[in-house]
């Protein structure tokens, strides 16, 4: 049975065994003829038909491998379906977010790996004022971005935060941890959102705020249309104008001979990876009531002269937001009211862009090699 299931998994091989079977087929049919013992026309037929003989068996492979593939799938939907969903309790009030709105994180600790954190310490001091340095202290194991330790954060209204370190500092995870992507280990009040306490950000009133741009934006298969009101379905055709216009769209999209309507493949075939960044733009001009922004890395697969191109409208669409923006460009710290420095996994040093220039260590050790990338 094994060595059956090696040769229905692999195609090769029925290739292999069939191209075989056909191959005695002739044989045995040349030798028939040279001998006498067959006629020439129905021989031809029998050889000329021998591969519809073996087409089912072929396709038998075939749909072995839909069956698998479909129950790979199946698996994840069952995955995605049986994802523990917030309790009623436990749900964050509707909400809108304006200048007068909070948000703290305290104390948030991750790892992908689930290991223990009772071995973690508790780090209070990371406030909004002034520069905050973490004491340094021996070390017995390398942490990486595979964990978060002691993420503490206190914001207020509209701002922008940048969020710098180098690769695998843990960047990213702490995007998605705020952006309720990946649950941090549940404490009741690893998050507090204008007053209410909540243990993690899997909560459909705050995703209802978020727009998210990554690194590499995904596009479905279907129209430009769709793509672009991803957020906000319901979109005029006027706001639908002003976003293309926003994000210098506008000529792409009239260079089309079905404009709005044009089809582009999965994942944005068809396109370049500047005009599949300024659809993500556009879609987050166009979801104007959503008033939290994630920026990961937006331009990190961008050429300079793009990002500059596209820096004026992110600007605009920034404004009257809270931003979050993780970057290794570091010339869009000019623009930032705050900014976290993570290092190993931890906020280590956190300020304005000016006051860590002046006072931040490790600010300093990121920012020295790439001064003449700032502005």
């Amino acid at each position: 049975m094994g060595v059956l299931r090696v040769a229905i998994l692999s195609t090769f091989t029925l290739d292999f065994f069939t191209t075989l079977s056909i191959a005695m087929i002739a044989m045995f049919l040349g030798i028939g003829l040279i001998n006498g013992n067959l006629v020439l026309y129905p021989s031809l037929v029998i050889l000329i038909l021998s591969p519809e003989y073996f087409l089912p068996i072929r396709d038998f492979g075939n749909d072995f491998h839909a069956t698998l593939n479909g129950k790979n799938a199946l698996g994840q939907i069952f995955d995605i379906l049986a994802f523990p969903t917030t309790p009623q309790e436990d749900q964050l009030s509707s909400f809108t977010w304006n200048k007068d709105s909070t948000f703290i994180a305290k104390n948030l600790a991750f790892n992908y790996s689930h290991v223990d954190q009772s071995e973690f310490t508790v780090n209070k001091n990371a406030k909004m004022s002034g520069v905050v340095k973490k004491k340094s202290k021996p070390k017995v194991n390398k942490h990486t971005a595979d964990e978060l330790r002691n993420i503490n954060l206190s914001l207020t209204g509209f701002q922008k935060v940048g969020i710098i370190g180098p690769t695998g500092a843990g960047k990213t995870t702490l995007m998605r941890i705020l952006a309720g992507f990946l649950t941090p280990h549940l404490k009741d009040d690893n998050f507090t959102i204008n007053g209410q306490n909540l243990a993690q950000l899997n909560q459909k009133s705050w995703q209802n705020q978020i727009t998210y741009i990554p690194q590499d934006p995904y596009m479905f298969a279907s129209s430009i249309r769709d793509n672009l009101t991803f957020y906000n379905p319901n979109a005029s055709q006027e706001e639908i104008d002003a976003a293309l216009k926003a994000t210098d769209l506008d000529n792409f999209v009239a260079s089309l001979k079905d404009g709005l309507n044009t089809r582009i493949g999965e994942n944005g075939r068809g396109i370049s990876g500047g005009q599949k960044q300024r659809i993500a733009l556009a879609r987050a001009f166009l979801a104007k009531d959503r008033k939290i922004l994630f920026f990961d890395e937006p331009t990190a697969h961008l050429d300079i002269e793009t990002e500059y191109e596209l820096k004026q409208p992110m600007k605009k669409l920034m404004e009257n937001h809270l931003v979050f923006f993780t970057t290794h460009r570091l010339h869009w710290l000019n623009d930032m009211d705050w900014c976290l420095v993570i290092e190993n996994g931890e906020i280590v040093e956190q300020g304005t862009p000016d006051d860590l220039a002046k006072n931040g260590t490790v600010f300093k050790k990121l920012t020295q090699p790439l001064k003449e990338d700032l502005l």
